[in-house]
């Protein structure tokens, strides 16, 4: 895979706005932590806040959008000229060439927490001026971005908890080399709120002091909040000094929803496969920016996964220190630390470890360190066993002169397995035949099979959303007959689990805020994810998004690259499930439906379709059958019909799906 050019990066935390503020603080190692009263928080701890956001709303054409996450978007984003780099590459592709892939754990939630404390107390209604399409959606920050530039390219939002903006990079690289896009806004953002808090304080993972990564005395996290951006173009645009992105990987660690591998195994398949596609050895790397959240059994894990590869010579710290612990937006933003550390050449010391923990051994940097840069390393490693690993290298050559201009190109892919579940849609067999007849389709209850490869004790924690997922995902591989332990996975859904949320923001409302552990570590988006890796024992990627009603076009797109891009089979999960109230007055989805597409790299005979599909502006096709229709748009996941009823009855042609405002996919069906 071709490097990625960082063009243009920049970043807003505790530390500062902009990137002369955070290698100040880099360079004088200080902390942007502190003890203070923040919302109505009562619990004792630590928190990296963004200073002034309270005061400043977005642009007031962007006036729906308004909610923390968004504003501490805009802070980045007018850092550092920025928009000036965004509105030339503009100028050298077009609005629709240009990708917004960008991450978030808890998006605008703190919207609809604050929204729960005001609802009606007889109708229990929400303040009406309340928009979750706008701020508490997952998509809000990708749509968000997109509108801010006006820009009409391919856009999602990754929600993989705290690898979620590390793991973008990807997902613009593959893009790329697909030629649907030139280039691509990447990064993330992730604001404080209460879910978190109080969420890893269920875990009794907060600690009341700043946070101490790597300590012999750690004893937790201090939640932060940052945004980050960074334009990325082809590698081959750069020039002698840019910084690229050389090399990223991504694993699954199979193990536990919120705590990684003991052994490290998962970080070590991330950080090889990232050093794999640099073409690099490990003794290349000058520094590694750690994941380091200060919790012991994170740095432990991580410290044998590192220790593994690169012995105890290669400097390394974690400024989740100076920042606390970003969530979704620390992969973006330790990457953006990263690129400082080359452009400056040196290595960054930990703020608040005082006395480094014997039984780890990596080489903890304690003060910076002055010295020549070429690589870093960065990892980003999250709950549902996510990993990402990222190789920032300081190019020394002149690279090839750049191609021209790739074209938008089709992606070809095959499709070997199909699982569908919902209204009167019980498995792909009994669907297939409804699907393919002329008969008027009814809704039925909704009835799955028992998740019977969970473990027992995981299996009386799962929702809904991860039922239907595992559903989905065995009725595909089982049609197929392949193994789902070596799949790469694209799990995609509009909202999670919204049962669990509107439980989690009902406790947060409350006098009691002790939020449930299972449900706290099941509010990720990625829960599904994470407990699929469980079930199958699959150490394979596997990332998680949202693109509001385009969510089941998006997960397409993005597991079609991988097949394009890797030459391996992906198997694509889009799920959504009914809201309860009050979130069904702003998102009112009424039923659970999931589609699960196993796709494959060839052509092949034991293949039910051959599947070319390409970005365009038709209309969308709809079913003939009302209920169906109905079914379609009301939910996003049931924007794969047209699609699966051209596959249920053997047909070949062109098919049109939802895409986003501006864009819809067209699929040619062959066999």
């Amino acid at each position: 895979m071709q490097p990625l050019r960082l063009t243009a990066y920049t970043l807003a935390s505790a530390l500062g706005s902009g990137l002369d503020a955070t290698l100040a603080a880099l360079r004088a190692q200080r902390s942007g932590l502190a003890r203070q009263h923040w919302e109505t928080v009562d619990l004792d701890t630590c928190i990296g806040s963004v200073a002034g956001l309270d005061d400043a709303p977005v642009r007031a054409d962007l006036a729906a959008f308004d909610c923390r996450n968004n504003r501490l978007a805009q802070r980045a984003l007018e850092c550092d000229g920025f928009t000036d780099a965004v509105r030339d590459a503009i100028g050298r592709y077009g609005k629709t060439r240009i990708g917004v892939f960008l991450g978030t754990s808890t998006s605008g939630i703190l919207s609809s927490e604050i929204a729960f404390r005001h609802r009606d107390p007889a109708a229990g209604g929400w303040p009406e001026n309340h928009d979750y399409r706008h701020t508490h959606n997952s998509y809000s920050v990708g749509d968000f971005v997109r509108s801010y530039f006006d820009l009409h390219g391919p856009a999602w939002v990754v929600s993989t908890a705290c690898s979620s903006s590390a793991k973008v990079f990807a997902d613009a690289q593959r893009m790329m080399a697909c030629g649907l896009i030139d280039a691509a806004i990447v990064g993330g953002v992730d604001s404080l709120c209460l879910t978190t808090i109080y969420g890893f304080n269920s875990l009794q993972l907060v600690s009341p002091n700043p946070c101490k990564p790597f300590d012999a005395n750690r004893d937790g996290i201090s939640i932060g909040e940052a945004g980050a951006f960074i334009l990325v173009e082809r590698g081959e645009l750069a020039q002698p000094g840019d910084i690229v992105m050389s090399g990223i990987g991504e694993s699954s660690d199979a193990h536990h929803m919120s705590s990684p591998h003991p052994e490290g195994l998962g970080a070590k398949l991330a950080m090889q496969a990232a050093l794999d596609m640099a073409g690099l050895q490990p003794a290349d790397i000058d520094y590694i920016n750690l994941h380091g959240t200060s919790t012991p059994s994170n740095d432990a894990a991580e410290d044998k996964g590192v220790a593994s590869l690169f012995g105890s010579q290669t400097p390394c710290s974690s400024t989740k220190g100076h920042t606390g612990h970003t969530l979704g937006a620390a992969g973006g933003v330790e990457v953006v630390i990263c690129a400082l550390a080359l452009t400056h050449d040196f290595a960054p010391g930990g703020v608040g470890t005082r006395e480094i923990d014997p039984k780890l051994t990596s080489h903890y940097l304690l003060a910076n360190e002055a010295k020549p840069m070429r690589h870093t390393l960065s990892n980003s490693f999250g709950f549902g066993g996510s990993n990402s690993s990222i190789v920032l290298s300081k190019l020394a050559a002149p690279t090839a002169a750049p191609s021209a201009r790739a074209g938008q190109d089709s992606l070809n892919v095959g499709v070997a397995g199909i699982g569908l579940y919902g209204p009167g849609l019980n498995g792909w067999e009994t669907a297939q035949a409804l699907l393919a007849s002329n008969a008027p389709f009814e809704l039925t209850p909704l009835t799955l099979p028992p998740a019977e490869a969970l473990p027992p004790a995981e299996r009386r924690r799962v929702g809904l959303p991860i039922k239907l997922s595992m559903a989905i995902g065995f009725d595909a591989i089982k049609q197929a007959g392949v193994d789902a332990s070596q799949l790469a996975s694209v799990f995609s859904s509009t909202g999670g689990d919204c049962d669990n949320c509107h439980a989690i923001l009902e406790v947060l409302a409350s006098d009691d805020r002790s939020v449930s552990p299972t449900r706290f570590h099941n509010s990720v988006h990625n829960a599904p994810s994470g407990y699929w890796g469980i079930a199958t024992h699959c150490m394979a990627p596997s990332t998680s998004l949202c693109a509001y009603d385009a969510t089941f076009a998006a997960g397409l797109l993005e597991a079609a690259s991988q097949v394009a891009t890797t030459g391996q089979p992906c198997l694509l999960l889009t799920y959504d499930t009914a809201y309860p109230e009050p979130l069904y007055s702003c998102r009112p989805i009424p039923h659970a439906i999931g589609v699960a597409l196993l796709l494959t790299p060839q052509a092949s005979e034991k293949n039910l379709a051959e599947l070319a599909i390409r970005l365009g502006t038709a209309q969308p096709d709809a079913m003939a059958d009302a209920t169906l229709e109905t079914l379609r748009q009301r939910v996003p996941a049931a924007r794969a019909l047209p699609l699966l009823h051209k596959l249920a009855r053997r047909e070949t042609g062109s098919v049109v799906i939802d895409c986003f405002d501006d864009l819809s996919l067209t699929i040619e069906v062959s066999r």
